[in-house]
């Protein structure tokens, strides 16, 4: 092989790999956009955690808490009332048995796969600040 087509080989090889990269990026996003994904699902999974300490905080006190860190008084509940980025969940109490539960999302949902379970609502999400309208009612009595 003459030095030429050693070089000629090189820089071929070279712009293939870039040319792979570019298309890995391209496939699963750069770097801050999967981390942004991963700061969004940590975010889902909390709201979801919090729901569910709601609701059972509404079935054994007969009210909705009137704060978020009620939740965690008197119990050993690890729940996070912060998400990944220090910034505090919304909530807000609507009705008797409604409150709204707020986050900041870094994406939108939108582009994501949608075959996700309806329990699972809150992965799905514009981007920015979004409040789920959600109601934590007393079981029915027969």
């Amino acid at each position: 092989m003459t030095r030429y087509s050693a070089v000629v080989f090189g820089a071929r090889l070279t712009i293939a790999a870039l040319l792979a990269i570019i298309a890995g990026f391209m496939m699963i996003g750069s770097p801050d956009h999967v981390r942004k994904q991963e700061l969004d699902r940590t975010r889902s999974s909390e709201l979801a955690a919090i729901s569910g300490a709601v609701s059972t905080y509404r079935r054994t006190h007969a009210v909705l808490p009137a704060a978020l860190s009620d939740l965690s008084r008197g119990t050993t509940l690890d729940i996070a009332l912060k998400d990944p980025a220090g910034r505090p969940y919304g909530y807000v109490v609507t009705g008797p048995y409604t409150y709204d539960l707020c986050a900041d999302f870094s994406l939108s949902s939108e582009n994501e796969p949608t075959d996700t379970p309806p329990q699972l609502i809150f992965t799905r999400h514009p981007a920015g600040y979004y409040c789920y309208q959600l109601e934590a009612r007393p079981p029915a009595h027969n």
